[in-house]
């Protein structure tokens, strides 16, 4: 839910002020921000005891290790699975740095829905439903349980 104002802010700053950890397994494409976010939460209290935080030089130094592991991330999946074209999704998808680094990093078309269909995965499930009913038809097997727990 910060995407939109760490982007905004991260504009005015110094993407390369900090380095920032960046979780990058070679093996795998999933991934996870919690080191990344541990590792910016410790930045900013060390730099509240010298008295000043560079919110703009924070955001942007964020955001590029953030822009570098999906960028990185997308491109191998794409190159395993020989892709010819990626969907970028879901609300990251409006971010104009990440669409940018993806585009550069990948090779192959980037698809990206207009603005107002980057807020959720609206469109990213769309997408899925029309290639699940273009292969398999409208026969989709569907069994609701209503005793399932939320939590």
């Amino acid at each position: 839910p910060g995407g939109p104002v760490i982007e905004r802010v991260a504009k005015e700053g110094n993407p390369n002020a900090f380095p920032l950890p960046r979780a990058l397994p070679a093996d795998r494409f999933d991934f996870s921000f919690s080191g990344l976010k541990t590792a910016v939460l410790r930045l900013v209290r060390e730099l509240e005891k010298k008295g000043e935080v560079p919110v703009a030089d924070v955001a942007a130094s964020f955001q590029k290790a953030i822009t570098e592991m999906l960028a990185e991330k997308t491109a191998r999946a794409a190159a395993e699975h020989a892709v010819e074209t990626v969907l970028l999704g879901g609300g990251v998808a409006a971010n104009l740095v990440l669409r940018d680094a993806i585009a550069r990093r990948i090779g192959h078309p980037l698809r990206v829905p207009r603005p107002g269909l980057c807020t959720d995965n609206g469109a990213m499930i769309g997408a899925a439903a029309f290639y699940v009913l273009r292969h398999r038809g409208t026969e989709i097997p569907v069994a609701a349980r209503s005793d399932l727990k939320l939590a």
